[in-house]
């Protein structure tokens, strides 16, 4: 599935069972390259649109939790990240990723991002 100016690989957890919930969620993307994700029992991983274009790399990931009619940030992830894996019980994590094409990109996107 594409959105936000990327490619996303969704996998589930388990495998279908008629007598278990299946795994389910929304994916939005308020602007390009920032992705909500809301649900439980499957993996998201980012790609670019194309295979040449970089690697994709995330300025942060954090669960999220909506509170006095205001997201806010629960818990942030500690940037080894290489996809969103939502759990067996529904939660809602949020995710800033760019493209990377030189080590001088990177630096620019890197402090570009840091100001969302």
């Amino acid at each position: 599935m594409d959105l936000g100016g990327y490619r996303l690989e969704i996998h589930f957890s388990k495998r279908y069972h008629p007598d278990e919930a299946r795994a389910g969620g929304l994916i939005l993307s308020p602007r390009d390259g920032e992705f909500v994700v809301v649900g439980f029992d499957f993996f998201v991983k980012f790609h670019t649109l194309r295979a040449d274009e970089g690697r994709v790399e995330y300025l942060g990931q954090w669960e999220c939790e909506y509170k006095d009619d205001v997201w806010a940030p629960r818990r942030r992830f500690n940037g080894d990240e290489y996809g969103i894996r939502m759990g067996s019980r529904p939660s809602v994590q949020r995710a800033v990723v760019f493209t990377v094409r030189s080590e001088e990109e990177w630096e620019r996107e890197y402090k570009r991002k840091m100001e969302l």
